[in-house]
């Protein structure tokens, strides 16, 4: 006899399920009849009695709804894609993540649209129209395909931002908005959620390697919790945010960990898994849009990690500092730049404009300057891994060799340490149009220096000013009188007969009317390290740029340091004792190089050799030396009304086209004019004021002062706008006349900065009268290589638009600037020496070499056809 089957256990929760639905019935039946008896009662016992129903009402609907998951998810819902015997919680927990995760898609859409076009309000209903159908579906327990929809939702924003929005504020075709990099956070908590239901409750892979990826999803969502909670951008939490700040390496971050690692292996796998589903007849749906929603993903924040600078695993093994050229800090009494070794002030070729840094602090350590800085691009994301010895630093136009560069704190925290010596710069006056850089003017002694050591001679030089040459010196060792002088005091003493030990040397000058003044140093006889120097010899002659090579002898050598003039412009501690020395910024006739080696004894000695520049001219012979057209753009804000040297600063700007030596110079070139904030009163703060007056035509006063004479100062300062709409009109040169800063904008905005870096334009600026806001005026001018000039009266300001007028060319040497000049067909006095000649015609940057030579004029010539010719004429000629 074959056993039969059981039979199959009736489940028991139909009839208890209609027998609570007839009771939730009749309990909202008695509900309804309790109402009616509210108008019969006090307004007491009525609130008394509506607080005591509505709590009715609410446990009712918890009943209905707990009914509502026992009947359709445990019994009619077996047989849905996930995996048999999921549990009960598990479910709950599905669906509170997918109500959770529309939320974040329908958040995530209203805060990235400012406009209000049809097409993303339809968005926004659709969007609200989903997170009510998961509502409904959490209450009565639809069909469990709708968990799709969250993956359907990503894939379409994703594929939104990517390819449809054209709106430069939102969309990552510019890779420039914050919208998206504050979105960046919601988009991966979007992503993450779903990726802990498929590992939990969809995956079919092993139980610990589920768990351990769903353990990671959960603990990168916590990292992007914290994001949201310190409103921490998604690209600047690659330095960690709250206390995941505390963790020193960005590779070890979990932003970094979740891209760079998780979503490939996301997308590995739901590939693998789509593969497996299809071969099988299972609903490949879910790993389908998983793996498009983590491409999508994965090329949105490489997109936008790339473009804010942010390392990844390339920058682990690539060049670090690729990109950076320029950056300037200005200090009480220094001015601070950072170059690239090859950067090009006419080109920008290492993308000046995407950096920017700020100055946090200054201190002092002993006798090192230290900055605080941070280096970030213009979204504010610090940028990582400057090497010191791919940049130069300059001080008060000076090049610096010693200094540091130095990482310090982590997370946001993240900044760098730049530290010089000051008595690099402490000789360096703040006049730079002149940037004179001799000895010192007062008398001093400067070989031998305090504490170095002898032998049977005694090398010294002694720095004497034009106005002490008559005076008489005396030189004593230890009190005993063994030389005097008059004129130039240098050369040797012979001192063997000095036993070894420690002495004093001195140094006493007697002026005609008895005033006397001494300089005495400590020395000590014995043995000691050389010096000496290869090149320069004595008395030879040098170029701006000049070889200096010294040799040094002895045991356990710690330091060399090498001086010009007063001033310490090297510092070695190995071999080889070599360097380059650019003369530019020195204007003497003479030249004292002293060096100084330090062992590790402690014992010093110096040498000396006073060394000559070469000198001569340089004359460019050129026909055209004005711009072919200008754009003047000038101010008629409110503040144009206020009094300046007697009548409004309006009136004076007005005064420019009656003046005729300006208007001799317009009647040569095509000028353009317009105003800014004399269309809107200043109460509307109306960022777009800008009137056209004239467009770049040939210069007729009389046309121009008619269109100007109805018009009156009366908005806002819109200087940004006004020169954005004078680049449309191609000038070579924008003069811009104005008394503060854009009241719109606090620094450049980066899409300006990128229209004046593209259109070659060179812009000058000049304040009437000092203002405290230049900083923003300086680096306008600075990223055109314009200049910022402050004017004082209307006569200065005449002059200064004359000047700005006129073309310009430029000298460097080893990259640096050493002489700007106009076309006026004067030659310039030149130290001798190989220079980069470039000047600017049109938007073309015309470059050649020159050589100027010792005693000779070098003449150059430039036709459109024929480019540079080069000729030497005797200074004579």
């Amino acid at each position: 006899m074959v056993d039969s089957d059981p039979p199959k256990k009736v489940p028991e929760y139909t009839a208890t399920y209609h027998v609570q639905e007839e009771e939730l019935s009749q309990d909202f039946i008695t509900h309804k009849e309790k109402q009616e008896n509210f108008k019969n009662k006090k307004p007491i016992e009525v609130f008394q009695s509506f607080l005591s129903e509505t709590k009715s009402f609410l446990v009712w609907q918890i009943k209905k709804l707990s009914n509502s998951f026992e009947k359709n998810w445990i019994a009619e819902n077996r047989n849905s894609p996930f995996e048999e015997g999921c549990f009960y919680a598990a479910r709950i927990v599905l669906v509170l993540t997918n109500f959770f995760s529309q939320w974040i898609l329908f958040y995530s859409l209203f805060s990235s649209f400012k406009s209000a076009s049809p097409f993303r309000w339809l968005l926004l209903i659709i969007c609200g129209a989903v997170v009510i159908l998961t509502l409904l579906y959490f209450i009565y327990g639809w069909s469990l395909a709708i968990l799709k929809a969250p993956w359907v939702g990503l894939v379409f924003v994703l594929l939104m931002h990517l390819l449809i929005s054209k709106s430069t504020d939102t969309s990552l075709v510019s890779f420039i908005g914050k919208n998206l990099a504050e979105m960046m956070n919601l988009f991966f908590l979007w992503f993450l959620i779903l990726e802990l239901v498929l590992w939990i409750c969809i995956s079919k892979r092993l139980f610990l390697l589920r768990y351990t990826l769903a353990s990671f999803s959960f603990l990168f969502i916590i990292a992007l919790a914290t994001n949201l909670i310190s409103g921490v951008n998604f690209q600047l939490a690659w330095l960690g945010a709250g206390f995941f700040e505390k963790i020193p390496f960005f590779f070890l971050q979990p932003q970094f960990l979740m891209l760079n690692f998780y979503i490939p292996l996301c997308l590995v796998s739901s590939l693998i898994d789509s593969v497996a589903f299809r071969k099988s007849s299972k609903d490949p749906l879910w790993t389908d849009l998983n793996a498009i929603s983590s491409f999508l993903l994965l090329c949105m924040s490489v997109l936008i990690m790339n473009a804010h600078g942010v390392p990844g695993l390339n920058r682990l093994v690539l060049n670090r500092d690729a990109g950076i050229a320029y950056a300037r800090l200005e200090i009480p009494d220094h001015e601070v730049e950072i170059k690239t070794i090859n950067y090009d002030l006419f080109k920008d070729k290492d993308t000046v404009d995407r950096y920017q840094v700020s100055l946090e602090k200054t201190n002092f350590q002993g006798n090192q300057m230290v900055i605080s800085m941070k280096v970030t691009n213009l979204d504010g994301f610090p940028i990582f891994f400057l090497d010191q010895n791919q940049f130069r630093l300059i001080v008060n136009k000076q090049g610096i060799k010693q200094w540091k560069l130095v990482s310090k704190g982590a997370g946001l925290h993240f900044y760098y340490e730049l530290s010089y010596p000051l008595d690099v710069v402490s000789s360096f006056p703040e006049v730079q149009e002149e940037q004179i850089v001799g000895p010192d003017e007062n008398f001093s002694l400067e070989v031998p220096m305090e504490g170095d050591f002898f032998d049977s001679k005694l090398s010294y030089y002694i720095n004497i000013p034009d106005q002490m040459k008559d005076w008489k010196f005396t030189l004593f060792v230890d009190g005993q009188l063994l030389d005097e002088k008059q004129g130039a005091v240098y050369g040797s003493l012979d001192l063997s007969f000095l036993p070894e030990g420690q002495h004093f040397f001195e140094v006493k000058t007697t002026s005609s009317n008895g005033d006397e003044l001494i300089k005495k140093v400590n020395l000590t006889k014995g043995m000691h390290p050389t010096i000496s120097f290869v090149r320069p010899s004595l008395g030879e002659y040098l170029n701006v740029v000049s070889p200096i090579e010294l040799l040094v002898s002895g045991d356990g050598i710690k330091q060399v340091d090498l001086y010009a003039n007063g001033n310490l412009i090297e510092h070695w501690q190995n071999k080889p004792f070599e360097t380059h020395l650019n003369l530019s910024p020195f204007k003497t006739n003479l030249i004292l190089l002293k060096a100084r080696v330090l062992d590790q004894n402690a014992s010093s000695f110096s040498q000396w050799v006073l060394a000559k520049p070469g000198m001569g001219k340089l004359w460019m012979n050129y026909l055209d030396p004005y711009h072919k057209n200008v754009f003047l753009i000038l101010d008629g804000s409110v503040s144009e009304l206020d009094y300046w040297n007697g009548k409004p600063k309006w009136e004076w700007q007005k005064e420019i086209f009656k003046r005729p030596e300006l208007a001799e110079v317009f009647q040569k070139m095509g000028v353009g004019l317009g105003a800014i904030g004399t269309r809107y009163a200043h109460e509307v703060s109306q960022c777009k004021d800008f009137r056209l007056f004239n467009p770049i035509t040939i210069y007729d006063p009389v046309e121009i002062e008619e269109r100007m004479k109805n018009v009156s100062p009366k908005g806002i300062s819109s200087l940004f706008y006004g020169l954005s709409e004078a680049l449309k009109r191609k000038p070579e040169k924008i003069i811009l006349i104005t008394d503060g800063a854009d009241t719109c904008e606090k620094g450049l905005p980066f899409l300006l900065k990128k229209e004046i870096g593209a259109s070659s334009v060179i812009v000058d600026v000049i304040s009437l009268g000092d203002i405290s806001e230049k900083k923003q005026l300086t680096e306008l001018a600075g990223i055109s290589q314009g200049e910022y000039i402050s004017v004082s009266k209307p006569e200065e300001l005449y002059t200064q638009i004359l000047k700005s007028l006129k073309r310009y060319y430029h000298l460097y040497a080893e990259n640096q600037l050493v002489e700007t000049h106009p076309l006026d067909g004067q030659s310039v006095e030149l130290r001798t020496g190989q220079y980069d000649f470039k000047m600017r015609l049109g938007e073309n940057i015309m470059q050649t070499s020159v050589e100027i030579k010792n005693g000779l004029i070098t003449r150059i010539d430039y036709e459109q056809t024929l480019g540079f010719t080069h000729s030497y004429l005797p200074l004579s000629n």
